[in-house]
């Protein structure tokens, strides 16, 4: 499993900016692989009190899982597992956050000013040190901020998804769109075959098009589930002119 923090440390812990005010506080981050979060981490303030929950948000601000955090220490990096993995695609923008619990928390100004780095997983530069109201989308940011949200991250194994289009000379050259759990576009080689590599589990559709031709099926469609899927095939015809 991975983390993006590992030896980084608040320059600032017990900060807060006044009685009762609480925030939703979180960091956004990339892999340059598919995988699964496992669970969600935050460093908690000494002073710090009260119930947390971890989220995890697309870049839109959709919730994809939620958390509750049991059995915390009094202080430092505290862990909850997800309930069930989350699977994310490869370099993809994804935000972790957690709730202040009684308006301590920790910081360290410009900690997400660069980009950091820790096996597969990165940070984003640009608008991160998220901020926002408790259980909402954080969408501020003030001084890229690192309130040190974190995640547990479990490279995943990835699979193909191919197929040939016929006759040959019909087929090379064709353009191969992906669309479904993951975009993507091939151009078919000289023998008319196509592969799309580097997929996660999850539905696929597959269209070819060519200018001149028309093709049979029109699209295929296809649902990866822990194997690679092959003879998505097509038949190329020409236009009659």
């Amino acid at each position: 499993s991975q983390t993006l923090f590992t030896t980084q440390t608040p320059a600032i812990t017990n900060a807060r900016d006044g009685s009762g005010v609480n925030y939703e506080l979180g960091m956004s981050f990339t892999s340059t692989v598919t995988g699964q979060i496992t669970a969600i981490r935050f460093w908690k303030a000494s002073s710090e009190s009260g119930a947390h929950t971890g989220k995890i948000w697309s870049s839109s601000g959709t919730l994809l899982a939620s958390v509750t955090f049991t059995g915390e220490t009094a202080s430092g990096w505290q862990q909850q597992a997800l309930a069930a993995p989350l699977s994310i695609a490869a370099n993809t923008t994804y935000i972790v956050s957690v709730n202040t619990g009684n308006a301590y928390y920790v910081f360290t100004d410009n900690g997400l000013a660069a980009q950091i780095t820790n096996q597969n997983l990165r940070s984003v530069v640009g608008t991160n040190g998220r901020y926002g109201t408790t259980g909402q989308f954080p969408t501020g940011s003030y001084q890229a901020r690192n309130y040190f949200r974190d995640i547990v991250f479990s490279a995943g194994t990835t699979y193909s998804l191919s197929g040939t289009i016929s006759p040959a000379a019909s087929g090379a050259g064709a353009t191969v769109t992906l669309s479904g759990a993951a975009s993507a576009t091939v151009t078919a080689d000289a023998s008319g075959a196509y592969t799309f590599t580097g997929l996660a589990n999850g539905s696929y559709t597959v269209t070819p098009s060519k200018s001149g031709f028309t093709f049979s099926p029109v699209n295929a469609s296809a649902t990866i589930n822990n194997a690679n899927v092959t003879g998505l095939d097509f038949t190329a015809a020409a236009v009659s002119q």
